[in-house]
C-alpha cells in the first residue's frame, strides 16, 4: 500500500518542483505519476523506478528554504513528530496545497474516502516509527534535533 500512497504524492512533488524552478525534475514526477497510476495499477506497483524515473520529495519546506525562508525554531509537536517553524509554516500551506494536488481528494463515496485516508495515515505514520539508537549518555533531545535540522538542510540543499 505505501505504493500507491508515494504516488499520491508525487503530483505534490512536482508542483513543489516547478516552484523550486526544477523544471525536468518536476517533468520527471510527472510522468512517473501518470506511468504508476496507469501501468502500475493506480500506483499499487512501482514501474517508473526501474524506467529510470526515480522518486522524488519535495515539499513546501523545502521550496521556502530554497527561496530563502530562514529554518526556524526547532519543535516537536504532539502526533505530528519534529519540525521547525519554516516546517510548521510549511505543513499549513502544505495542507491545502496537498488538499488541491491529491486525487484522493477527488473520490466522491465519503466512506471509501475517509478508509483511504486513514489507511494512508496507518502508513504514513508506520515509517515515521524507526529512531536511530542513541546512547544513553547522550541527551536525546539535542540528538535528535541536530538530526533532524541536518537532515532537512540537506534536503533543501544549503
Amino acid at each position: 500500500m505505501p505504493n500507491a500512497f508515494d504516488n499520491l504524492s508525487d503530483p505534490w512533488t512536482a508542483i513543489n518542483q516547478l516552484l523550486q524552478g526544477r523544471v525536468k525534475l518536476a517533468a520527471s514526477d510527472t510522468g512517473r505519476f501518470l506511468l504508476n497510476s496507469t501501468v502500475g495499477v493506480g500506483g499499487l506497483f512501482d514501474v517508473a523506478t526501474p524506467l529510470g524515473l526515480a522518486r522524488h520529495q519535495e515539499d513546501i519546506e523545502q521550496t521556502l528554504g530554497v527561496w530563502g525562508v530562514p529554518q526556524g525554531p526547532y519543535v516537536v509537536l504532539p502526533l505530528l513528530g519534529p519540525s521547525s517553524g519554516r516546517g510548521l509554516v510549511s505543513q499549513y500551506f502544505g495542507i491545502f496545497g496537498q488538499d488541491i494536488a491529491q486525487p484522493l481528494r477527488y473520490v466522491d463515496d465519503v466512506p471509501v474516502r475517509n478508509s483511504l485516508f486513514f489507511t494512508q495515515l496507518v502508513s504514513m505514520r508506520a515509517g515515521l516509527l524507526a529512531t536511530p539508537a542513541i546512547p544513553a549518555q547522550m541527551d536525546r533531545y539535542t540528538v535528535m534535533r541536530d538530526l533532524y535540522l541536518r537532515g532537512r538542510e540537506q534536503q533543501v540543499g544549503l
